[in-house]
């Protein structure tokens, strides 16, 4: 479940964590996860309760965006980006061009 910015809901993070956002954010401030590294923010969070891996990343990586720790984009190692291009191409040709090596060179051909 998502807000309408694309985020994980209040509801949702409560009903998998037990607390909210706001709740969340009290918690690793009064525990100074603001001055910590990411992996210590999510064994931070796992030690709050937290079993789910996928959650306890949940958790720091928008509790780092509030605290500007971290952007949009923005991974342990670098930026994640995607692009996306609409092509004039049926879906036939394209799933041969996604499953036959010798074919996805065209790929970049394609516009």
């Amino acid at each position: 479940m998502t807000d309408e910015r694309g985020a994980t809901s209040d509801d949702a993070v409560r009903e998998a964590t037990g607390r909210d956002w706001r709740e969340w954010e009290e918690v690793l401030d009064a525990h100074g996860a603001a001055n910590l590294s990411h992996k210590e923010i999510v064994a931070l969070v796992g030690e709050s309760g937290v079993e789910s891996g996928w959650w306890r990343q949940q958790v720091t990586t928008v509790y780092e965006k509030r605290k500007g720790k971290r952007i949009l984009g923005q991974t342990e190692t670098g930026f994640q980006v995607g692009v996306r291009r609409t092509v004039p191409v049926g879906h036939e040709r394209v799933w041969r061009l996604l499953t036959r090596p010798q074919e996805s060179r065209a790929l970049v051909e394609v516009s």
